[in-house]
């Protein structure tokens, strides 16, 4: 068995389909020298194919931990709680219910190597939304040089580098642009699949929230975490991506609010334990009230008048 190069991290396993699934994709893996540490899912793997892909893994050379992490830890203690229990030079924090294509590993890790940055992430694709072509958000802006450390300011003109991450932009792009080589992209924050450099994670706070950030809390405390690790060492997004979000008996979830991700609007402020202002203002109201609240509300600091003028649908997978 080699030594891990890589510790994949499986922070989330809300489902035993979603993680087995994720862990088959694993499986397929060309790159030879990773490790596995994914949380156990609610119901017992003895059960379910989780335990024979263990075992798949494992005639493979790849060692699987399945770790029983507290109840009611936020996504971020439980990403924070894997990651303290990794030893490689890296770790790829991947959700469950994530596609790998079987040469993706090999990819990212070559591409934090070759560029010594901070983190190399790979959007996943949503094939719900294939047929939806959406051009006004899909601008690229890809390093031609090496990757250097960025400030990125939520709500900032390089906030705005997120849009390519939503529905089938990434493949719609793919099947436009010739493919001569891996190219990598200028990123705000990328959720999915993640490869990051452990010293650089750590280095930067690791998953634990640190205090808001200048321009408010980011969308979760994964994105502030990568944030920081882009302002220290610089981070980038792999294209092709070579990740597909699996969507069954998930159709309601969000891209932008998947259940292993802390949307900085909906959950208590850290310093005061008070839900957000104005989702006190909405606590009464209704169902439909509530969400119509959320959807205007899409990255702190901009104001309702000015979501409320774009276009309709714009938002349609967030």
């Amino acid at each position: 068995m080699l030594t891990p190069e890589v510790d994949v991290l499986v922070p989330g396993a809300w489902s035993s389909d979603g993680l087995a699934a994720t862990l088959a994709s694993l499986a397929s893996q060309r790159y030879p020298a990773f490790s596995i540490v994914a949380a156990r899912p609610p119901t017992a793997a003895a059960v379910t194919p989780i335990a024979d892909i263990c075992a798949i893994l494992e005639v493979r050379g790849h060692a699987v931990r399945m770790t029983d992490l507290p109840a009611g830890l936020t996504p971020s203690g439980r990403r924070q709680a894997l990651l303290d229990a990794a030893t490689a030079p890296y770790v790829l924090v991947v959700e469950d219910d994530i596609f790998l294509e079987p040469d993706l590993l090999g990819r990212m890790v070559a591409a934090i190597r070759t560029t010594r940055c901070g983190l190399v992430g790979s959007a996943p694709v949503d094939l719900r939304f294939r047929a939806e072509h959406r051009p006004s958000e899909q601008a690229i802006e890809f390093w031609d040089g090496p990757v250097r450390p960025e400030e990125i300011g939520v709500g900032s003109r390089a906030w705005a580098r997120r849009r390519v991450h939503r529905g089938a932009n990434l493949e719609h792009l793919r099947e436009r642009l010739p493919r001569t080589r891996d190219r990598l992209y200028r990123i705000a924050d990328i959720r999915g699949c993640v490869l990051y450099d452990r010293n650089a994670l750590r280095a930067a706070g690791g998953f634990v929230a640190v205090g808001r950030h200048r321009d408010q809390v980011p969308l979760s405390v994964e994105a502030s975490a990568q944030l920081r690790v882009i302002a220290r060492d610089g981070g980038a997004g792999l294209f092709p991506s070579g990740t597909y979000r699996l969507t069954h008996g998930r159709a309601g979830v969000s891209i932008d609010a998947a259940p292993s991700e802390e949307p900085s609007g909906d959950g208590p402020h850290p310093a005061t334990g008070r839900a957000p202002r104005r989702h006190r203002r909405l606590r009464g109201a209704s169902p439909a009230r509530r969400m119509t609240g959320r959807r205007q509300i899409k990255a702190p600091g901009r104001s309702h008048r000015h979501e409320a003028a774009r276009p309709a649908g714009g938002g349609r997978d967030r």
